[in-house]
């Protein structure tokens, strides 16, 4: 098995990629490392998603296997597997995407998947059940890997008021979240602050009074 494996729950997913239900690989082909190695692939899977990716134009290799292999053995598009084109996050003048802290486009109607574009890339997990919501706690939502924004949002409140911070008087808000950092601006100004995450989740026992 040439696959990469990773116990990380969210998948970063670039370039031209297509992302593979494993569950349906097993159904529909036996094992993931049987389909790994018969058709010689590479690629990244945590058990629950496998996804394989190419940097070149036209995507040649991907569509190859997409309409060469997997339509002949049984694979159907969007059920067991999805292609998509990794959303550019940082222009020639920096950040430029305007679906910064949303949801990939081509990815929001398939049951089986979550999806999330960041400041740091687009990033995917696996869905069980109903679609949930990217927004709740993690206890909530059991996703880990990119964090939602109003859970910070509340954890942040907790801190200042900790802190008895004059801050607590000014309007702000979450902006973005990363692997190791909370992101959040004031509405008076163009600057953005960063704080560490592990610094707000030492508060996540202490009472919330609601959403800010």
């Amino acid at each position: 098995m040439n696959g990469i494996y990773t116990d990380k729950e969210n998948l970063k997913v670039v370039f031209s990629y297509l992302i593979f239900n494993v569950a349906s690989i097993n159904k529909k082909y036996g094992s993931l490392s049987k389909f790994i190695n018969d058709f010689n692939l590479g690629g990244l899977t945590n058990g629950k998603l496998y996804t394989i990716a190419e940097m070149a134009k036209p995507h040649n290799r991907l569509y190859d296997l997409i309409y060469e292999n997997l339509k002949w053995i049984g694979f159907k598009e969007k059920e067991d597997f999805v292609f998509g084109i990794e959303h550019l996050t940082r222009g020639v003048n920096g950040y430029g995407s305007v679906r910064i802290n949303r949801e990939i486009p081509e990815l929001k109607n398939i049951n089986w998947l979550g999806s999330y574009i960041t400041y740091n890339g687009n990033y995917v997990w696996y869905v069980d059940g109903a679609k949930k919501n990217s927004f709740l706690s993690y206890q909530d939502n059991i996703l880990q890997g990119t964090p939602p924004k109003l859970y910070y949002q509340k954890l942040l409140t907790v801190y200042f008021k900790h802190l008895r911070s004059p801050l607590l008087n000014l309007k702000y808000k979450v902006t973005e979240v990363d692997d190791h950092y909370v992101y959040f601006k004031y509405f008076d100004s163009p600057y953005i602050n960063g704080i560490r995450r592990s610094t707000l989740e030492r508060y996540k026992k202490r009472k919330t009074l609601g959403n800010r």
